[in-house]
Formats: structure tokens, C-alpha cells, sequence
């Protein structure tokens, strides 16, 4: 009784985590958009000021959601790692797979989900992802007091010249995101194609 409670309680806490990493925030949280919408605000320079910070708080909303994401994701599955990996030390130890078919089953499954748990984490960069999220929740918070502090220039043309190295520096933190996003992934299918290839030739 108390093996089941405890295997039981491990999924729970596991799928908990997740689902309050989930759980969608008081704002609703979209992909931001690199491209701005036409502006509908005519000439008014206040106008045109305010558009481009609450597109950048748009992109703190959502870099904010994903970081909240992975890293629920990393602290549940390392923990889930953690208590299976007790677990499975504790029923080896009580030599618990002699107790019949359903407690082998369990002796062999719990290594095996602690496997997969733990190539979760190290194949989709859970915590470089957190990580990314993060800092570029952090860069858009920035650039949006950057613009908010800005004095508002007297007329449209003028702004216009103002906001343009903001709007440069935001197009530069989507670069900077999708650059390191990528990199994950090519180091992982380098990985892969180096374990998967001929050993070097010595000399």
C-alpha cells in the first residue's frame, strides 16, 4: 500500500507541475509578431510611442509564459528523476520484484521512466531554453522602459526617427533568440551525427 501511494504521488507531483506550468496567465499570451501592424493612430506621435511599448511588453508577456514553462518542466522532472531514482534504489533493495509479475513490472518501469525523464532534459535543453526565455523576457522589459522613458517628439517624422533604433534593437533580441534556439538544435544533431558516424583516423 504504501509503494503505491508513493509510485502514485511521483505522477501526480509530476503531471502537476506541468499542468501549473500550463496554466494560461491573466493576459493572454501570444507568439509576438516581428512585423508591426499599420498603424491606425494617424500622426499623433504619443500614439505611435505607446504602440511600439505595448508591442514589446507583448513580447516580455510571452518570452515570460515560455520561461515559466521550462522551467516548471526542469524543476518537475528533475525532481520526478530524483524520487524515482530513490525509489527504485529502495525496491531493489527490499528485493521487491520476487513479490510477484506487477511489482517486476514496477522495478523495471521506474528506471525506465527515469531514463526517459532524464533525455527529456538533455535532448530538448529544457534548461537552456529557461534560460533563453528569460533573458529575453529581461531584454524586452528593458527596451520597454527604454521607449517609455523616451520624451515624445513633436510631430510624427520625428518620432518616427526616435523609436527607429528601438524597433532595430527589437528585431536584434528576436535575432539573438532564434540564433541561440537554433544552435540548440544544431549542437544536438551534431552530437548525434559524430556518435552516429566513423571514429577519426589517427595519424
Amino acid at each position: 500500500m504504501f509503494l503505491s501511494r508513493t509510485v502514485a504521488g511521483f505522477f501526480m507531483l509530476f503531471f502537476a507541475v506541468v499542468a501549473l506550468a500550463q496554466e494560461p496567465s491573466r493576459q493572454q499570451v501570444s507568439q509576438p509578431t516581428t512585423s508591426q501592424p499599420p498603424s491606425t493612430n494617424g500622426d499623433n506621435p504619443y500614439e505611435r510611442k505607446k504602440e511600439l511599448v505595448e508591442e514589446l511588453e507583448e513580447h516580455a508577456d510571452w518570452y515570460d509564459y515560455y520561461s515559466r514553462l521550462y522551467g516548471a518542466l526542469f524543476v518537475g522532472l528533475t525532481l520526478a528523476i530524483l524520487i524515482g531514482s530513490v525509489v527504485t534504489s529502495l525496491l531493489v533493495a527490499l528485493e521487491f520484484a520476487n513479490k510477484g509479475a506487477a511489482a517486476k513490472a514496477l522495478v523495471v518501469g521506474l528506471p525506465l521512466l527515469t531514463g526517459l525523464f532524464t533525455t527529456i532534459l538533455s535532448q530538448f535543453h529544457v534548461q537552456d531554453m529557461w534560460k533563453l526565455r528569460e533573458i529575453g523576457r529581461i531584454d524586452a522589459m528593458i527596451l520597454s522602459k527604454k521607449v517609455k522613458a523616451l520624451q515624445t517628439a513633436s510631430n510624427d517624422v520625428e518620432m518616427r526617427t526616435k523609436l527607429l533604433p528601438y524597433e532595430v534593437e527589437k528585431y536584434e533580441l528576436e535575432r539573438r533568440q532564434a540564433l541561440a534556439f537554433f544552435e540548440y538544435l544544431a549542437t544536438q544533431e551534431g552530437a548525434g551525427k559524430r556518435a552516429g558516424g566513423e571514429a577519426p583516423v589517427k595519424d
